[in-house]
């Protein structure tokens, strides 16, 4: 049986009862013991909890040494008194800790935690799915402090120069010095009030002090010698001054062995520029703009995702800053480990502004030349409130961008993170009573427009998350928007729903089809890429080799539903989540182009005639290096490439 440990200073009891209730509910935990930090007892009678009052405030580090002491099962988990945790979690995680005996300690992938407000707290759905996940050896910088299980044996005295921060890392460290293999729960969204536990004034100097005491204790790991280091580099990574900040640069290129002679200011930046122009002139991937035109005698079609976020709106610029758009975060990035192609900057288009339409015009001229033959734009609506809308209401309104379009509802919450999670939610996404008539009426301008795709007479439109919702609230919804479809003289709507999750299938919700969206549900399948030389000690990503994925074509299996494929030219979205949680799959053109033709052969044996579409994430995806339009190290390759699998699959 499992022993839970709870650190609390009871800010918010109703919370606390209700994740007690729920433990107390599970035949696989034997008890839970509460370090009550606030020093004034529980009100909370089960014959399973049993509180322990220290003599003083034990913080969270040292409240987790003095539980592990009065536990009396093998297993052990460590919880925050601020999150709420899915049905039969914990059961499952005793589970696979009990058949995994070289299993460390089981935490959180940072991707699988909703930080939400407490006034959105709620309970969780049945129907949840864990993926335990390995991790690499070399550690990421990670949170895993709200939920931690392991066995009693696998967890060491922290020290006592932690208090609030640092625990949960010293404990995977010390595992993985003594050879155990640690693992992320994925695709598991546990609810957590973020920062409720120590979200006070009088812990920041602790928190820091956490932090400098940690990086004293991490030279005793032998792991600490995996990060390969050097002074200059670190030196690097520490500059601050925007205007240095270009030397950074010099990550993703070889680095001189006389770099000694390019340690002051001037020559760091003469250094750095003068590395980063030879690379693009000397890139063997960098393809020129080509003269010939696509032969459009394919009939499959291909269409690629349009992100409208290229232009200031209020709400982002409150939410970020004045003048933000998206290229803010493109700019930004920085390479982070050695070959990391950061920053990905666009030539040909340029930095464009989509409050006007005028950058539309060579965007489509592009799209024709290269084979694309439709953008489904993204659809940002709540509950009647549009987002970020401007652009895809210029191309609606200018008859002369004569390329075919369709919208995809991306129907998440909208989050300070950029994934649709609820940490830091700016916007949360509801579905209300209604909104399916309300939603049918906003967009049929779009349907009635004769440039819209359809199949036999029915719009396309793809549902981003549609198990996001109460399957109930989804199926009314869908009724209603079908019937004003109906209304309006349409046979019907052509659904589909990106394939987000492995559990929902478009019959669960009375969808169409799938379309595919990756890197969604493919990182699982993949094998993690080790840098051979420098990598900033801060980055929290993942690096994913891609390669024998598409060579061994493993992006095929059967459904009972039809599908879409979906390929993207790159994904690295270190330019939004370097520090808490990026994905890089580094690609080259002749591996997308690969990918991309089997797709298309597979779409032309699978899928009806009128259904002969694969999708492309995405055309301008800046922010998660995705995207088809020409850049400084690759030029015009991955649109060359996107041409010429579609001359080949003829």
């Amino acid at each position: 049986m499992l022993s839970i440990i709870i650190p609390t200073l009871q800010k918010n009891t109703d919370i606390l009862y209700k994740l007690l209730q729920e433990l107390t509910e599970d035949n696989t935990i034997g008890e839970v013991i509460i370090i009550d930090n606030s020093l004034k007892g529980l009100n909370y009678t089960s014959d399973k909890v049993k509180v322990i009052l220290p003599k003083k405030n034990l913080y969270v580090n040292q409240a987790w040494n003095l539980g592990i002491q009065h536990i009396k099962y093998e297993y052990f988990g460590i919880l925050n008194d601020d999150i709420l945790l899915p049905k039969n979690y914990c059961s499952q995680v005793y589970e696979f800790l009990k058949a995994n005996n070289n299993a460390g300690l089981i935490g959180l992938d940072s991707s699988s935690v909703d930080h939400m407000p407490i006034e959105n707290f709620s309970s969780y759905p049945p129907n949840s799915q864990l993926v335990f996940h390995p991790m690499e050896n070399k550690l990421y910088t990670i949170c895993w402090g709200s939920a931690i299980f392991g066995k009693k044996e696998n967890y060491y005295e922290i020290p006592k120069s932690l208090k609030i921060w640092c625990g949960d890392n010293y404990l995977l460290k010390k595992n993985i010095d003594n050879k155990k293999i640690c693992y992320e729960v994925k695709n598991t969204q546990i609810k957590h009030v973020k920062s409720l536990t120590c979200n006070n004034p009088v812990f920041d100097k602790i928190k820091q002090k956490d932090i400098d005491n940690y990086a004293k204790i991490d030279k005793q790991f032998k792991s600490h010698s995996s990060y390969k280091k050097n002074s200059f580099i670190q030196k690097i990574f520490s500059i601050k001054n925007e205007g240095e900040r270009k030397v950074l640069r010099i990550l993703g290129f070889k680095i001189s062995k006389k770099y000694k002679k390019y340690q002051s200011k001037k020559y760091k930046l003469a250094y750095a520029n003068q590395i980063i122009e030879n690379n693009i002139k000397k890139s063997d991937c960098f393809v020129p703009l080509s003269k010939e035109q696509y032969n459009n005698s394919n009939d499959t079609k291909l269409i690629a995702f349009y992100l409208p976020q290229f232009h200031t709106f209020k709400e982002n610029e409150e939410w970020h800053g004045k003048g933000f758009t998206e290229w803010t975060n493109v700019t930004k990035a920085i390479p982070q480990f050695t070959g990391h192609h950061q920053p990905q900057l666009p030539i040909d288009v340029g930095f464009y502004d989509l409050s006007t339409d005028k950058i539309m015009y060579r965007q489509i001229e592009l799209a024709k030349q290269y084979g694309i033959s439709g953008f489904c734009f993204y659809y940002y609506w709540f509950s009647g409130k549009r987002l970020m809308e401007k652009p895809i209401f210029n191309y609606l309104n200018n008859k002369e961008l004569n390329l075919p379009f369709c919208l995809c509802w991306a129907n998440e919450n909208w989050s300070r993170r950029w994934d649709g999670g609820d940490s830091e939610v700016l916007i949360e996404q509801k579905l209300q009573d209604g909104d399916g008539i309300k939603f049918i009426h906003d967009i049929m301008p779009f349907f009635k427009d004769e440039r819209y795709i359809k199949i036999n007479n029915k719009p396309v439109l793809i549902i981003y998350r549609a198990q996001l919702f109460d399957r109930e609230k989804m199926l009314k919804f869908i009724e209603e928007i079908r019937n004003g479809a109906k209304e309006a003289g349409f046979d019907d709507l052509y659904l589909m729903m990106a394939r987000t999750s492995p559990t929902y299938t478009p019959k669960d919700f009375g969808i169409d089809a799938a379309v595919e969206f990756p890197p969604l549900l493919i990182d699982s399948k993949l094998p993690l890429y080790k840098p051979h030389t420098y990598i900033n000690p801060n980055f929290a990503g993942r690096i994913f080799d891609i390669s024998n994925f598409i060579k061994n074509k493993s992006y095929i299996y059967d459904t009972d539903y039809t599908l879409y494929k979906a390929v993207f030219p790159g994904w690295d979205n270190t330019a939004r989540k370097a520090y808490t949680g990026a994905w890089v799959f580094e690609t080259e053109p002749d591996l997308y182009k690969d990918w991309l033709k089997g797709c298309i052969d597979w779409t032309k044996q699978h899928n009806k005639d009128t259904e002969q579409f694969v999708f492309i994430n995405a055309w301008n995806e800046w922010a998660e290096g995705a995207h088809l339009e020409p850049d400084q190290k690759y030029g015009y390759a991955y649109l060359q490439a996107t041409k010429e699998a579609l001359e080949e699959t003829v």
